[in-house]
């Protein structure tokens, strides 16, 4: 009964978040409903802990790097340094909402360089793939205002979520500095 309560709870805020932007406003502070641990992650009938420095996003383990900013390989090679990837979550939206609500308007509007590096690049057929391989499915409102463009032809092979688009997805050259997303995936 305790997973399904928390599996509730995940789309109480999921829905309520999701609700709110369509009204044109912020969705309430998560303290307002249940919240979870954050180290927990469910887990075929178990709960597993995320390891250090990851925290439970949604369904997944995640280290966001607000602090430093790298080119995309160079971000993959510091995720890859503590045993993860660039993020490639199963749920893009469970990132979008904890970072819109971790972040204040203030930070986010700020000039230059602002985003997260996440785990998708542009293949040479013009298609989004995950780290993983998987490709990059975009659902409604995944993409930031004029994104991706013409990526292909301006060499924006990298993807990335923005600040200034409510953490939308965006294109940019691979060499460009932002901040960055790692992920653990767990067993």
């Amino acid at each position: 009964m305790h997973s399904l309560e928390k599996i509730v709870t995940q789309h109480t805020t999921r829905l309520a978040a999701l609700t709110a932007r369509g009204r044109g406003r912020r969705p309430p502070p998560q303290h307002s409903l249940p919240t979870l641990p954050s180290t927990e992650m469910p887990q075929t009938g178990e709960e597993v802990d995320c390891p250090h420095p990851y925290t439970r996003i949604g369904l997944g383990c995640f280290a966001v790097h607000s602090t430093q900013r790298l080119s995309w390989e160079q971000a993959r090679q510091h995720c890859r340094g503590i045993d993860g990837d660039l993020a490639n979550p199963d749920d893009i939206y469970d990132v979008v909402l904890f970072l819109d609500d971790s972040f204040p308007e203030s930070v986010y509007s700020t000039s230059g360089g602002w985003g997260f590096w996440i785990g998708a690049t542009l293949d040479n057929t013009g298609t989004w793939q995950w780290v993983s391989g998987l490709p990059v499915r975009t659902q409604v409102d995944f993409w930031g205002r004029g994104e991706p463009g013409d990526a292909q032809e301006n060499d924006e092979g990298c993807l990335f979520l923005h600040g200034w688009w409510r953490f939308r997805a965006g294109a940019d050259p691979c060499t460009s500095e932002k901040y960055f997303i790692c992920e653990r995936k767990v067993n």
